[in-house]
């Protein structure tokens, strides 16, 4: 499994937030005291937006950012390939071998 990072997680939100509440980028613009051309910047996923930036434009839009923080083992091993995982531990069995 791979996990989006995450300023693209927020990115996606808004995105799919925005015309859902029949946001266009001209009308989010005034909403955050900047130009529509700005909100372009925000709305685009190759652009590193500054995460106040995304916090503030999904407030606009209804929206809150709450990233979960989760331990990095767990986080490793969900982005590891299974190829490079170490194998799982075997059951012992108590009986000895015929």
């Amino acid at each position: 499994m791979v996990y989006p990072s995450t300023a693209a997680a927020a990115k996606l939100a808004l995105y799919s937030a925005m015309p859902l509440n029949g946001v266009t980028q001209s009308e989010l613009a005034p909403r955050l005291g900047c130009h529509r051309q700005h909100v372009a910047r925000i709305d685009d996923p190759a652009h590193n937006t500054k995460f106040e930036a995304l916090e503030a434009a999904l407030a606009a839009v209804g929206k809150r950012a709450a990233p979960p923080i989760e331990d990095a083992a767990e986080l490793t091993m969900a982005i590891t390939p299974s190829y490079l995982r170490p194998p799982p531990q075997q059951a012992h069995s108590l009986q000895s071998p015929p």
